[in-house]
């Protein structure tokens, strides 16, 4: 059994072209490891509006507007429109390497969250400053700029950075036995979605 986590699309099908590693939750989690990515039986109507409202431009079929990088690349993942998108069913696999805490360089300082005031050893944090600019300060104190990543993750201070690593489609990793070679039950695993972390039993079903 493996540990998964529901997301609407279009944002599953973005962590499963790897246009990002992380995913926004207003809830923290202790866990740390595997990770299956569940799709969502449904897709956001926001979304699915702006795809229709969208114009092509020549042959390219680059899109215009704020949501241009996520419209861009789901067309670059394959999709040519919003129907082709999976729901309910695992699309990708990963690992849960950190959850970090959002929040304003201030907020960290005047205990928003709970911690000795500006420094939070062992756990990384988003820093969102005054210029707009997003960085992340890992738990080994490294300094990496995510910034382009607000094309696909909505920040809000007091929500939490859900950190991924080692991505990999379905079609690439199987999520049920984490084989790379395939196997008897690899490729996308229908499955209803649930709230919070849940663990998917060999048939697709929620233990």
């Amino acid at each position: 059994m493996i540990k998964a986590i529901t997301l609407r699309q279009p944002w599953a099908s973005l962590v499963a072209a790897g246009a990002t590693n992380i995913v926004t939750r207003t809830w923290q989690t202790e866990y740390r490891g595997r990770l299956a990515i569940h799709a969502a039986g449904d897709i956001s109507a926001d979304v699915r509006l702006r795809v229709l409202n969208q114009r092509v431009r020549g042959n390219n079929h680059s899109y215009e507007g704020g949501d241009s990088a996520v419209l861009n690349t789901l067309y670059s993942a394959g999709f040519e429109d919003t129907s082709q998108i999976p729901l309910g069913a695992i699309v990708a696999t990963c690992e849960l390497v950190d959850v970090a805490p959002i929040g304003g360089a201030s907020d960290f300082r005047t205990g928003i969250f709970e911690g000795d005031e500006g420094d939070y050893p062992g756990q990384a944090v988003v820093v969102i400053h005054d210029d707009g600019t997003v960085m992340l300060d890992t738990a080994e104190r490294r300094v990496i700029n995510i910034t382009d990543q607000k094309a696909y993750n909505e920040f809000v201070p007091g929500h939490f950075a859900w950190i991924l690593s080692d991505i990999r489609s379905v079609e690439e990793r199987c999520p049920m036995c984490w084989s790379e070679n395939g196997c008897s039950h690899s490729g996308m695993l229908p499955t209803r979605g649930h709230r919070g972390l849940w663990k998917v039993r060999l048939n697709g079903q929620k233990e």
